[in-house]
């Protein structure tokens, strides 16, 4: 039987079950007053009906909701512009004059992306293509590949969908998003559907209030929130530096999100806490982030002055509200107890005429949530937010890796940082992630899931590479911090090693592993970096002593000296002499060798 059917066979089943209870209190009444009973008996059947409401009321309003699961769409390669060839692709479209070029070349140097983002393919025509039909193509492309995945891994039919949530800020056609959602895969004719916009990056937790009110007030088991942001329609081609940062944050991407408000499905998550803030009603915040035409009458979108201190404001409202629902008591009263000393520490220092110097004290968001989904605005914000919080490397890990690969996405970010996590193995059964979207308005929301399944267990079960999803192929490059300055830890020289594992004592180590077959068709040695920073790896020859040795930078270390380290040496000269980076230092190492000997050089990036 299709999920559909149940659904409403189920909600009959519920309702008739309700009018049974209410005939029945009403039959008791009648007879009690037939019998002519005390009048206490009266009292019984009245007691009944108004519990029973009360009853189906918290149900309907209190039930718990899961997430099944999530998909976040990974666009085709050849939509792929590095960050070289976006300045260049600056400076071919004729619109930007040198100084919006060099604003915007420094703007996504200094924010910390990389060179695997996606552009949408109407932005890579010269000039770009920014019409109603090729925003709709962008919608398809981005909406039809990531609900197919979606509905694969749940195994959830579309026809059980009851709910459908879109999330996008700057493109409304007719019909609508979900109408195109809805006609492409044949949803119900009963299907509520929802279109947000306008709603920035925090569009997302919106959208899952949303399908969870809407699961709560309905009969229906299964609501679909996607997250996307059109490109090809929201780009700026004018010269006011105030609108030009859209151009160089955002990014193409997509998520998908299936909730239910049945608990006894299959689900990944559960929803513990959903906390909406937003200061809209005072005129800063409203015009924080707007959208509006230059003096050349483009259309743009401008972040307003003074939009950092609003944040903090619209934050640490956000923040007090959060708190008392997701910290522990513990921490609670020892924020509290730091607080009042904090206080009193001032008031003295009121009345000794001295200015307190000491920061506010602030509660350890750690104790709350084990993992965090944070708004991916740029490296700086993200430092700024992380350090505000008390966030740790680890913490933030998530979106400064998220926006080096994949830039900003908009509302879908927090998903692709979940995907990160998840990816990365580090979301356990019990362990709760705090997702947190800060949106136009100013308006901040924060989802705080728990999860329930073990691995990935959950319905439909996925094999290991599924399970990384966007980061399937790149997982292991992260994470990748900057190097700063490269030292030198260990030399070492190893006579028919098996296996080795050598790792540097730091949050983001740097790890060479490898292993090396001693039989005599050669050795296989992997070399991984967790920052992919390079390596200047050289060979030197001293001509007056003539030992040789490697040289990494600019310290030298003596090879021992023994004949076949010394011939081992000779047949790298030429190799390694061209190594460059990790991968080429590895492709080097993996030349087919004879000898029993391996000199590996452990470094350590601070």
């Amino acid at each position: 039987m299709d999920v559909a059917h149940k659904d409403h066979l189920l909600a009959a089943f519920h309702g008739l079950l309700g009018a049974a209870a209410l005939l029945l209190c009403v039959l008791a009444e009648a007879l009690v007053f037939a019998l002519q009973r005390s009048m206490t008996l009266y009292l019984v059947p009245v007691s009944a009906m108004l519990l029973l409401c009360r009853y189906r009321r918290r149900r309907a309003a209190g039930g718990s909701i899961g997430l099944v699961d999530f998909s976040c769409l990974k666009p085709p390669r050849r939509l792929r512009l590095p960050v070289a060839g976006l300045i260049e692709h600056f400076n071919l479209i004729g619109c930007f004059d040198g100084g919006s070029i060099e604003f915007m070349a420094n703007a996504i140097q200094s924010s910390g992306m990389g060179n695997e983002t996606y552009f949408p393919p109407a932005l890579h025509y010269l000039p770009p293509a920014s019409t109603h039909a090729h925003a709709v193509q962008e919608a398809h492309m981005l909406f039809f590949p990531a609900l197919d995945d979606l509905f694969a891994k749940t195994r959830v039919p579309p026809s059980a969908v009851g709910a459908l949530v879109v999330n996008c800020s700057g493109f409304c056609p007719a019909p609508s998003l979900t109408a195109i959602i809805a006609n492409r895969y044949w949803m119900r004719a009963d299907v509520k559907t929802f279109n947000l916009s306008g709603m920035g990056c925090s569009a997302g937790s919106v959208g899952v209030d949303v399908a969870a009110g809407v699961l709560r007030a309905h009969s229906m088991s299964y609501a679909v929130v996607v997250s996307a942001e059109i490109l090809t329609v929201g780009w700026y081609f004018g010269k006011d530096h105030g609108k030009l940062l859209l151009n160089c944050n955002f990014r193409t991407g997509c998520s998908a999100v299936l909730v239910t408000n049945n608990m006894a499905a299959p689900v990944k998550y559960r929803l513990v806490n959903m906390t909406r803030t937003n200061t809209t009603a005072t005129d800063r915040s409203y015009r924080a982030g707007y959208r509006e035409e230059d003096d050349e009458g483009i259309t743009g979108f401008t972040l307003g002055h003074g939009v950092g201190r609003m944040v903090s404001e619209l934050l640490r409202a956000h923040l007090v509200k959060l708190s008392l629902s997701i910290l522990p008591w513990r921490e609670k009263a020892r924020y509290t107890a730091a607080l009042l000393v904090s206080m009193r520490r001032r008031g003295q220092d009121k009345l000794a005429g001295s200015s307190g110097s000491g920061a506010a004290p602030m509660p350890d968001f750690r104790a709350a949530a084990d993992h965090f989904c944070l708004p991916s605005s740029g490296k700086p914000m993200i430092l700024r937010l992380g350090k505000g919080l008390g966030l740790g490397e680890r913490e933030m890990e998530a979106a400064l890796m998220t926006f080096h690969r994949f830039g900003n996405q908009s509302a879908a970010a927090l998903w692709y940082q979940l995907a990160y996590l998840e990816a990365k193995g580090r979301v356990r059964k019990g362990d709760t992630v705090w997702q947190l979207g800060i949106g136009s308005g100013l308006k901040a929301n924060s989802l705080v899931w728990e999860r329930v399944a073990v691995a990935d267990d959950v319905a439909g079960g996925r094999d290991g590479r599924n399970a990384l999803g966007p980061w399937m192929e790149c997982i292991h490059q992260y994470p990748m911090w900057e190097t700063q300055n490269i030292t030198v830890e260990a030399l070492v020289l190893l006579q028919s090693p098996r296996s080795i594992t050598l790792t540097a004592g730091r949050p983001s180590p740097l790890a060479i592993s490898g292993h090396l077959d001693g039989n005599s068709g050669g050795g296989d040695l992997d070399l991984i970096l967790s920052n992919n920073s390079l390596l200047n790896v050289q060979l030197f020859e001293r001509e007056k002593s003539g030992k040789r040795g490697l040289a990494f930078g600019g310290r030298t270390f003596k090879a021992r000296q023994t004949r076949a380290a010394k011939r081992r040496l000779r047949q790298w000269q030429q190799a390694i002499s061209q190594a460059s980076s990790l991968q080429s230092l590895s492709r080097c190492f993996r030349s087919n060798f004879q000898s029993q000997y391996v000199i590996i050089c452990v470094v350590f990036v601070f």
